[in-house]
């Protein structure tokens, strides 16, 4: 089962998901400012991005042998 990391924000007090898009974040938890994390989604988002080429790349390999 995927998780998706977390991390604490400081200008929201709150643990927030990395796996949205900034706007997302700001949008669900009233964001007062720039995100100081952008990075952090940015990351996130480039390494799930990969995962679900890996996946589908499997995925496709499997049903090539079916």
């Amino acid at each position: 089962m995927y998780q998706s990391p977390l991390h604490y924000c400081r200008s929201c007090n709150i643990w927030v998901a990395l796996d949205q898009s900034v706007e997302q974040c700001r949008r669900l938890n009233s964001c007062p400012g720039p995100c100081p994390y952008q990075e952090l989604f940015a990351a996130v988002a480039e390494e799930r991005k990969r995962l679900i080429a890996i996946v589908e790349k499997r995925l496709k390999a499997e049903r090539c042998t079916a």
